[in-house]
């Protein structure tokens, strides 16, 4: 076996390996985590095949569209992750704006670590600019006792904000719909269209370009992400962020 195989083998297992870090450290099962996981066991069985597969015109062949289709797929992925990088509009200043903020898991009545992260975030600008009322988006998921949205509420007034600032869009169940429902809460409620996004960085280039999608003209404030998940966020963010371009 020639030394490159062994290369593509080694660098094949260990992408699958580390693929498996949010199922152990965390229980979370993602298509983050589960496309470098099936892409390391390819490429560990193609490093193993491929001196087999060119002894053949046909596997000449084969190898070339396999060689392509893999370049293919990592340009395409570095023109998203620009675009997630350098997309995002971020507010020059603080007025009137309408703030959303983006639902994520709530576990019981509590906010997952991730959504008391945008939470807090959002604790944050509704404190230092009072004239800004805030949409808090996010449904009932099938494994969750109550609507995202309520907990999200709940966890902004007991922090101190008035109630009275805060509006539930607690039907949607994804970001797109997100956007779209709290756009009808906005215009219902005579809020500013002019809105401040606030979720996760890897997710505000989407969450931004669906507000623009439902007529809104977004801006965002990102909060923190654990970075030793960042990568696999960012792996299941690139595939939606091509289907929001694709229009699905």
């Amino acid at each position: 076996m020639k030394r490159y195989q062994l290369i593509l083998i080694t660098i094949g297992i260990l992408c699958s390996l580390v693929s498996l870090w949010p199922l152990a450290a965390y229980r979370i099962v993602t298509a983050g985590a589960i496309i470098p996981f099936l892409a390391g066991i390819l490429m560990a069985v193609y490093g193993g095949m491929r001196e087999k597969l060119r002894t053949t015109r046909a596997g000449v062949i084969a190898d070339g569209i396999i060689l392509g289709a893999a370049a293919a797929v990592v340009c395409v992925f570095l023109v998203l992750s620009a675009l997630m990088l350098f997309g995002p509009k971020r507010p020059k200043e603080l007025n009137d704006q309408t703030v959303i903020v983006l639902g994520c898991k709530v576990n019981g009545t509590t906010p997952s670590l991730m959504l008391s992260r945008r939470l807090d975030t959002a604790y944050e600008l509704l404190e230092k600019a009072p004239e800004l009322r805030c949409v808090v988006s996010g449904g009932q998921g099938p494994d969750e006792e109550v609507s995202e949205a309520s907990v999200m509420k709940d966890y902004l007034v007991e922090r101190g904000i008035d109630s009275d600032r805060i509006y539930i869009e607690d039907q949607s169940f994804d970001t797109q719909q997100n956007l779209e429902n709290a756009k009808q809460v906005i215009q219902q409620n005579g809020l500013s269209e002019e809105v401040i996004i606030v979720t996760d960085f890897f997710h505000e280039y989407r969450g931004q370009l669906y507000a623009k999608k439902a007529g809104l003209s977004p801006s965002g404030v990102a909060c923190k992400t654990k970075l030793d998940l960042l990568p696999f966020y960012w792996i299941r963010e690139t595939a939606g962020v091509g289907l929001a371009l694709l229009g699905k």
